[in-house]
């Protein structure tokens, strides 16, 4: 048996697969035609009937070769698409514009935007246990107190007033440190204060030597010599 044998098998395998592949694609392309060609032409019902827009032309014959392609099958057509339906009972063409503009945002507002994912949370408390003013909106505050899973925690803050902000908001920068049984952490504060008449609010975040992130939320109090604080682990 020569070669030729072994070339004729294979070519009549290639011809078989063709053939196999010819028939599951026309079976595919009249499934495709058949939920294709409604959705366009209830398309064109909407814009004729709601919005006064000439119809598309449209190709109903099923069993063509190539799949009904004129329905924009990607991810702003089916957008699109939705509008039709939501603005099924509006004639203006500007409702149907403004609805499509809210789909588009808020679609790539869930594709693209990344939200802080929280995990462990706790609060704490301070006392403050001495402060320094440096003058132009600038001092330094040292505090300690309890602090969740930290225990026991001493830290000290240096809030600046860089921009030279008239309504109360500043920045700063601190240190903190803590001891539970044989284990230390320490921990960079930075963050902005706001000051709101009787008390400063300030945010931080704070990177620990454990490979933690945290973001808390404290209500400085230098009347009372107060600090609360809620915090939670972020990733």
């Amino acid at each position: 048996m020569g070669p030729e044998i072994i070339y004729a098998f294979f070519a009549f395998l290639g011809f078989l697969f063709w053939f196999l592949f010819k028939i599951l694609w026309r079976i595919l392309v009249v499934l495709l035609n058949i939920i294709l060609i409604p959705c366009a032409l209830i398309n064109n019902y909407v814009r004729v009937k709601f919005w006064g827009l000439p119809k598309r032309k449209i190709d109903t014959a099923i069993f063509k070769k190539k799949p009904f392609l004129k329905t924009n099958l990607t991810p702003l057509g089916l957008i699109e698409n939705l509008c039709v339906l939501l603005t099924i009972n509006h004639k203006s063409i500007k409702m149907k514009k403004l609805f499509f503009c809210i789909a588009v945002f808020a679609s790539l507002s869930l594709v693209n935007a990344q939200s802080l994912k929280s995990l462990d949370q706790f609060k704490a408390s301070f006392t403050m246990d001495s402060a320094e003013s440096l003058g132009g909106g600038e001092y330094k505050l040292t505090a300690s107190g309890q602090a969740g899973p930290y225990g026991r925690v001493f830290c000290n803050f240096h809030f600046t007033n860089k921009l030279n902000n008239q309504t109360g908001l500043g920045e700063f920068t601190g240190m903190a440190w803590s001891q539970v049984d044989g284990v230390i952490t320490e921990a960079s504060l930075q963050g902005i204060s706001k000051f709101n008449g009787k008390t400063f609010t300030v945010y931080s975040f704070d990177a620990l030597s454990d490979g933690k992130v945290m973001m808390w939320k404290g209500d400085f109090d230098f009347v009372n010599k107060t600090i609360e604080l809620e915090v939670q682990q972020i990733e």
